[in-house]
């Protein structure tokens, strides 16, 4: 359990620096929100769903294009200067 909460703080912290450099950004989700949907919406691109479940993986891993996160989940999106997001 304790490499678990390890690798956790690793990535929050490697999530940290990446913010800091301007290439992720944080988002909250909202009810009936799935994967792709925040995709479409915040990136312009429904096929960069993968992306997100690549950066959220450690806490929610195997996520598909029509899964939900929680509601109110903090989550990390790539900022994409071609999506919304900019």
């Amino acid at each position: 359990m304790s490499s678990l909460l390890e690798e956790l703080e690793k990535a929050n912290a490697k999530i940290a620096v990446l913010e800091q450099s301007n290439a992720f950004t944080r988002y909250e989700t909202r009810p009936a929100e799935s994967l792709a949907g925040i995709a479409m919406r915040e990136l312009g691109d429904h096929k960069l769903w993968v992306e997100i479940a690549r950066l959220n993986s450690v806490e929610f891993p195997d996520m598909s294009p029509n899964e939900y996160y929680p509601v109110k989940t903090q989550i990390i999106l790539p900022r994409i200067e071609t999506g919304i997001n900019k």
